[in-house]
């Protein structure tokens, strides 16, 4: 079970509804679902997509319900992008293990992004403590034994994460799941925004550079906040794991870290 911060913080739910106003619904079907555990690169493929299918409009955001059919998802952010009136498309994002979202089928193409787990546990320690835990950014900070803690609490929840969606048969079956490595959306933007586009349907509506300009910059999301935006780099792990951090790690999360291709902490630094 996600832990209670977890849940408080992305717990939607799916349930059954009946239909009411007109105006509430959407087809889902149509719809793309944007899936990763936080601190991942969410923001950063919701932006790439709003650039592939609506470059030059602005998002509308509604963090109300959306509903279609069995499908109430309350809480979650629905983003919309217009290329004219009569087109409707839209991109749902969810932090939510597949069985979560998903009952029995996937109904809409979903592209799926991770992340090495090292990478996201420093980052969501870091915006945990500001969005979270209500510190000012000047007492935000790295402290050992607390974010040790904050290991016991939450890589787990990483590791059953990606396990859900990356390393299940039923979902890889499926088809419908476009999975995309952080990694490789930093170090080759370009063709992973053509498989992007692809799997999507899409063609480039923007320049792979004015693209990989826009997305990196964080005043493009209208939030210039380092405790949202941090540094997004890949590695930055190395620059404050003790060898303790490392091998909870490796212990915890080792197994599906090498079946996703990364390599061990204690293999990098110790």
């Amino acid at each position: 079970m996600l832990s209670m911060l977890h849940k408080a913080l992305f717990g939607k739910h799916l349930a059954g509804h009946q239909a009411g106003n007109k105006g509430d619904f959407v087809d889902v079907g149509d719809a793309l679902v944007v899936a990763t555990y936080p601190r991942s690169g969410t923001t950063w493929m919701i932006r790439t997509l709003q650039d592939l299918y609506a470059p030059t409009q602005e998002a509308e955001i509604n963090s109300g319900l959306l509903k279609k059919g069995r499908f109430e998802l309350s809480g979650g952010a629905y983003l919309a992008f217009r290329d004219d009136p009569c087109e409707c498309f839209s991109i749902i994002k969810t932090h939510m293990r597949w069985k979560e979202f998903f009952d029995t089928k996937i109904p809409c193409k979903t592209v799926y992004v991770y992340r090495n787990v090292a990478d996201v546990m420093l980052s969501y320690y870091f915006y945990t403590q500001h969005w979270i835990w209500g510190r000012s950014a000047e007492d935000v900070r790295f402290d050992a034994e607390e974010f040790m803690e904050f290991l016991e609490g939450h890589v787990v929840e990483w590791v059953e994460h990606v396990r859900s969606w990356v390393l299940n048969p039923e979902v890889l079956e499926s088809g419908r799941v476009f999975f995309v490595k952080y990694e490789e959306m930093k170090n080759e933007f370009a063709r992973t925004l053509s498989n992007v586009a692809a799997f999507v349907g899409r063609h480039r509506s923007t320049t792979i550079v004015s693209c990989r300009e826009s997305v990196c910059s964080s005043q493009v999301f209208g939030n210039t906040n380092a405790s949202f935006f941090r540094k997004g780099v890949c590695g930055d792990w190395k620059n404050y794991f003790s060898k303790h951090h490392g091998d909870f790690i490796d212990r915890t999360a080792g197994g599906v870290m090498g079946e996703l291709g990364y390599p061990l902490c204690g293999s990098v630094l110790w």
